[in-house]
């Protein structure tokens, strides 16, 4: 996550050589990341695809709000 923060954005091929895993393991842990609304997915096939840092917002209930 350091190298998605450090240049905005994290390719398949840079994690997979920073962690020295499988394309699969890749795969799967941007699909976990992507589930958990950590990472979002940006392109659409090959080596347009790339995942960047999704921006958490804070919700701040409103006057009554009870959740």
């Amino acid at each position: 996550m350091a190298l998605a923060r450090k240049n905005g954005r994290i390719t398949n091929r840079e994690y997979q050589a920073l962690a020295g895993i499988t394309d699969r393991t890749v795969l799967r842990d941007f699909e976990e990341l992507t589930a958990k609304g950590v990472l979002e997915k940006r392109g659409t096939t090959g080596r347009s695809i790339h995942y960047v840092l999704r921006r958490q917002t804070r919700h701040k209930p409103d006057k009554g709000d009870t959740r």
